[in-house]
């Protein structure tokens, strides 16, 4: 039932067409490509012959009184395999397991605000569902063999050196793996059974209202609940703690940093002759004025790994303080950092251990408090 009452209606019956043998026959021959090129269980290839053929001889009729259900269905079951898929692809097993239900949820509400942007301009669920799936599988593809290549994921940040990386790319010999075959196969199936879904709005204007707030429904949820969750760059971190997509906005979201207050190229001259004064510019007035930092290119490419130094130190004096006020307290807090040391992420693995979150109000004083006491007294005694 539908709505008021009214009874949906839908068919699926076999069809046969002569035209389907030589579709079927072109994806065989491109599947056996792949698995002579690759390499992959046979009974794969089988399956993956029978059930294109399958979906290639079905004809689906939907009941187009009632879009909306046809559209929601295949969004949602859409972005799900579309989340499935990449990290399926880019995960081995184990790490595969290791992603939490609400980062899979958070994964998935991104990849469905991306099938409802593209709605916006179809109007045809089919077609939206082709293009944001083929869309977020390259992207995710992309992504396989940037890590194959350096050993870290592709991040928003690596857009900026993308000549670079295509300049030196081509010295290498990038491998898909079975697990890479098996994602183009499901595509493969997946774009075969949507182009049978014939679904269109008739009032198109009213769909595109409903489908930009539902979009920005998606966005605000997604924002609310990774607020805290940082950008993980090292290896495959991000894909297995935060997904790969999930992780890919996140790092969006980092690139754009406010200046911090008090800022000013004065500020920075008056640190560096403090701290640095035996470092000379012969008067080069862009290092005068901070130029010298660009060089360090992980600044802008891994920023929290670069600053990870200071937050570590931070750690290493509050746990002095813990371990001079209770040494049994501070040795179990130190037993469960250990204990759960990647298996979350850092701010939970902080709060585990009852150690201050660096980027809240008073941690700095609180984890550095101890030891300027300490350092204030000596300084009294010489």
């Amino acid at each position: 039932m539908y709505g008021n009452g009214m009874k949906v209606e839908f068919k699926i019956k076999l069809e046969y067409d002569k035209k389907n043998n030589i579709r079927a026959a072109i994806a065989i021959i491109l599947a056996i490509v792949m698995y002579v090129t690759i390499g992959f269980h046979i009974g794969v290839l089988i399956a993956y012959g029978l059930l294109y053929y399958l979906i290639k001889s079905l004809k689906i009729d939907l009941d187009q009184r009632c879009p909306w259900l046809w559209t929601a269905i295949l969004f949602v079951s859409g972005a799900i395999f579309t989340t499935f898929s990449i990290q399926y692809m880019l995960l081995d097993s184990e790490l595969f397991q290791r992603m939490s239900d609400l980062k899979w949820v958070l994964n998935v509400l991104c990849c469905l605000v991306v099938y409802l942007v593209v709605q916006l301009f179809t109007n045809n669920a089919g077609l939206s569902c082709i293009i944001s799936h083929t869309s977020l599988l390259s992207f995710a593809f992309i992504n396989y063999f940037v890590y194959l290549f350096r050993g870290n994921e592709f991040t928003f940040s690596d857009i900026r050196s993308i000549g670079t990386g295509l300049s030196v790319a081509g010295n290498y010999k990038l491998q898909l793996n079975d697990r890479g075959a098996y994602a183009i196969f499901g595509a493969a199936l997946f774009i075969a059974f949507v182009r049978k879904c014939h679904v269109k709005f008739a009032r198109a204007w009213q769909m595109r209202i409903i489908d930009a707030m539902l979009a920005a429904i998606c966005v605000i949820i997604v924002g609310m609940a990774a607020y805290d969750v940082n950008t993980e760059t090292w290896e495959q971190k991000g894909t297995y703690r935060n997904g790969y997509i999930l992780n890919y906005i996140l790092g969006i979201r980092d690139s754009f940093i406010a200046q911090p207050d008090g800022y000013s190229e004065e500020a920075i001259q008056k640190l560096e002759k403090k701290y640095m004064p035996w470092r000379d510019y012969d008067g080069d007035e862009f290092f005068g004025k901070g130029g010298w930092w660009y060089h360090k290119i992980h600044i802008f490419h891994y920023p929290f790994y670069y600053i990870n130094y200071t937050l570590t130190t931070m750690g290493a004096m509050e746990f002095k303080k813990k371990m001079a006020e209770n040494k049994e307290s501070c040795w179990n807090d130190y037993m469960t950092l250990c204990r759960v040391g990647g298996s979350l992420g850092y701010l939970d693995t902080l709060r585990a251990a009852n150690l201050s979150v660096p980027f809240e109000a008073g941690s700095v004083e609180k984890a550095t408090g101890y030891a300027m006491n300490i350092l204030e007294k000596q300084m009294q005694k010489e």
